[in-house]
């Protein structure tokens, strides 16, 4: 009803769920609603599952979805049209609303350092070239789709978000079933401030000091100081591993720079 766009597949990942969701999928694969499905036998996290989608896919672009949206008109179409706009675009974002909002499209693009993975189009073309989600260091979730736009960016690619492709988001509601809400804060600030030491430069690095001390004083506030400064402590804990990595991960892309000439 949606998705009026004439030539896509539907592909599920599913994470060894024990929901009905499994039933459920093999109805619709049956009933030809659904065109491929992986079921694992063991949670392989967000980043592991995305990737499998992408490698059993056939398209030329590919949007990366999450369970938990619901999807408004022609969110499909305009996220195609804008990604086709211009040869250095890797990607583009949906625009991420509650599930109470209403949605108030305009045609206007923003460009981003980074997009959410919950609803994210990706030229296969730039996914190819830049790599697919690091499920190394950032499993089993957050971060992932950070560290890729970063990568996507050094890369010379650029990233939009669009008001015109709106699709309602519940958030995080597969992820606190699984994980304890302390758990789950501590690993989202681990994977974030991980993403930006792997990738950004000094002088980008401070741009976010502003909003990493304003994460700070909300911590403070809301009690969860405990949980960050552990987020931390996990990055320092690791920083010789983590400049490693920076070193690998610059130098891919600034090659990959060179190469491209976007």
């Amino acid at each position: 009803r949606n998705t009026p766009y004439p030539n896509y597949e539907i592909i599920f990942i599913d994470n060894a769920s024990t929901d009905g969701s499994v039933e459920l999928l093999k109805q619709l694969k049956k009933k030809g609603l659904v065109q491929k499905v992986i079921f694992n036998s063991a949670n392989k996290g967000f980043a592991e599952a995305n990737n499998q989608g992408f490698r059993a896919a056939s398209g030329t672009y590919l949007f990366m979805l999450n369970n938990d949206v619901r999807l408004t008109k022609n969110w499909l179409s305009n996220a195609v049209k804008a990604l086709e706009s211009r040869p250095e675009i890797a990607a583009v974002g949906s625009t991420l609303i509650g599930f109470d909002h209403k949605a108030k499209p305009t045609k206007s693009m923003r460009e981003k350092q980074t997009l959410c993975g919950a609803a994210m189009l990706i030229k296969k073309s730039a996914l190819e070239r830049v790599g697919l989600l690091d499920t190394k260091n950032f499993s089993p979730a957050y971060g992932e789709e950070t560290d890729w736009c970063y990568r996507a960016r050094n890369s010379g690619y650029r990233l939009f978000e669009l008001e015109n492709s709106v699709i309602k988001h519940y958030g995080s509601g597969s992820t606190l079933k699984q994980l304890p809400k302390p758990e789950q804060y501590v690993m989202m600030n681990s994977h974030r401030l991980k993403a930006m030491l792997y990738n950004l430069s000094a002088t980008e690095f401070l741009r976010h000091v502003p909003g990493l001390a304003l994460i700070f004083l909300q911590s403070i506030k809301d009690g969860t100081i405990f949980y960050l400064l552990k987020s931390y402590w996990n990055n320092l804990r690791s920083l010789r591993a983590i400049l490693r990595e920076r070193k690998r991960k610059r130098s891919k892309a600034f090659a990959l720079r060179k190469q491209l000439k976007l």
